[in-house]
């Protein structure tokens, strides 16, 4: 068997390694990971996290005598973290592990950790390269942060009104206690943790690896460009890995000292796996569909305009519009954003609503001015109701945030056409043939 990070006592006893299994591998907040099919490279990089401290710690445990272990295990984070950046913090995870195991902590013990910060350091810097959120927002991110770390931490206790969206609406200040009271938790758990270290090493430990793993996650915690999205402050996969830390955290509480009611207790425990297990099913059956999990999250928190959005597509699909107008204004009354303003614009348009489509599209563009779909519509009816003017300056503006789109290069050679600027359309007609060879309408236009 996989040998594992922790010394004698709770240590090397394989009945609370595999309760601890148990307990992990059917609890509802790890159904995000397993049901949603873009949560796959959080299964992907957790199997080789495993295989990783596991390769590392039966390396250690021989005394380096057979050097095929560490080679895999340096082998195993690489192919985790070319699944997803987030295990990242394992080197410090294997030096908290050598600590636990009351290894030395000196110069060659920091030198075997080279390879693994050097992957981290690497690929930390590839991810980043790819971040496109803004990165200002350091304390925001901490408030956040510390708020999810709480929130995921009550969701492993109390595993109920689980939702792939937890929407936050509130202002993201230092004033208030809704964000600023779970960091002082935050504070005194760490603190309460180190206290414990000489005395039960695994609290310091679980706590540990709980924080580390949740900490990359703290940057997904941000406003994005549009400053009218909602703040989303957690999502139950981040907690997949990082929730380990917490089983092993309370189990190391309950089996601090052996007691004439342990076998009672690790039989209760080992019950547990029987309700969690119910509530993990029932959690999956959220998943059926795109429009039950969104029904979920309105369920559990009706402040997400996002998912009272994303039912009006649903609705808008299948043909009730009235339904769908009712979910985009339910949308906007949480706060005005481009998606629902575009999607009414689409039911005015089908309904020959020319004005109330420009009106509609107008305010999307408002909320985000970057919002392509709505200059490019609001262009195409400005340019039908003979402005071309307006028109021309609309398809400029949404070229200059995409110019790889044909369309807005065709459309622009429209509206210079209607303007009389036949050089300017030929441009773009020109370019909207090389972005799409097989736009037959362009080669018609610049041919005549």
């Amino acid at each position: 068997p996989c040998p594992l990070p922790w010394g004698e006592g709770i240590g090397g006893h394989h009945l609370f390694a595999l309760l601890i299994a148990l307990l992990w591998a059917v609890h509802p907040l790890n159904t995000e990971a397993v049901a949603w099919a873009s949560a796959r490279k959080d299964l992907l990089s957790g199997f080789f996290f495993l295989l990783t401290l596991c390769s590392y710690v039966r390396w250690e445990k021989e005394e380096g005598k057979r050097k095929q272990w560490y080679v895999l295990s340096v082998v195993f984070y690489a192919l985790g973290l070319l699944a997803k950046v987030s295990i990242a913090p394992l080197p410090i995870i294997l030096l908290f592990t050598d600590w636990l195991q009351e290894r030395r902590f000196d110069r060659s013990s920091l030198i075997k950790k080279i390879p693994f910060f050097a992957l981290s350091i690497m690929f930390g810097i590839i991810a980043l390269g790819g971040k496109h959120g803004n990165t200002e927002l350091f304390s925001e991110k901490i408030l956040i942060g510390a708020k999810a770390t709480i929130f995921s931490l009550g969701k492993i206790v109390w595993p109920t009104g689980l939702s792939v969206l937890y929407p936050y609406t509130q202002p993201i200040t230092w004033s208030n206690a809704d964000l600023f009271l779970p960091l002082l938790c935050v504070i005194f758990l760490s603190l309460l943790a180190f206290l414990f270290r000489k005395k039960c090493p695994m609290i310091a430990y679980g706590w540990a690896f709980f924080l580390l793993m949740l900490l990359p996650s703290f940057t997904n915690f941000a406003k994005g460009h549009d400053q009218l999205r909602d703040v989303y402050f957690a999502s139950d996969r981040y907690a997949y890995l990082p929730s380990m830390g917490i089983f092993l955290l309370f189990i190391a509480i309950i089996y601090q000292r052996p007691t004439p009611y342990s076998k009672l207790l690790t039989g209760t425990l080992g019950f547990l796996v029987v309700p969690l297990s119910l509530l993990s099913y029932r959690q999956s059956l959220v998943w059926r569909t795109t429009e039950t999990l969104f029904q979920n999250v309105t369920q559990h928190y009706p402040d997400s305009h996002i998912a009272w959005n994303n039912l009006g597509s649903i609705a808008l699909g299948r043909g009730d519009e009235t339904a769908a107008f009712e979910d985009y204004e339910r949308s906007l009354a949480i706060r005005p954003n481009a998606a629902a303003f575009f999607n009414m614009g689409q039911i005015a348009l089908q309904k020959g609503l020319i004005a109330e489509a420009m009106e509609l599209y107008r305010r999307a563009i408002v909320s985000r001015p970057n919002d392509i779909d709505s200059l490019l519509n609001l262009g195409v009816l400005h340019l039908r109701i003979g402005n071309a003017t307006v028109a021309t300056d609309l398809f400029r503006r949404a070229i200059a945030f995409d110019d790889r789109l044909a369309i807005a290069h065709f459309n622009l050679g429209l509206a210079l056409e209607a303007l009389g600027d036949r050089n300017g359309a030929r441009r773009s007609y020109t370019h909207a043939i090389e972005l799409d060879p097989g736009d037959q309408e362009a080669r018609e236009k610049l041919a005549q």
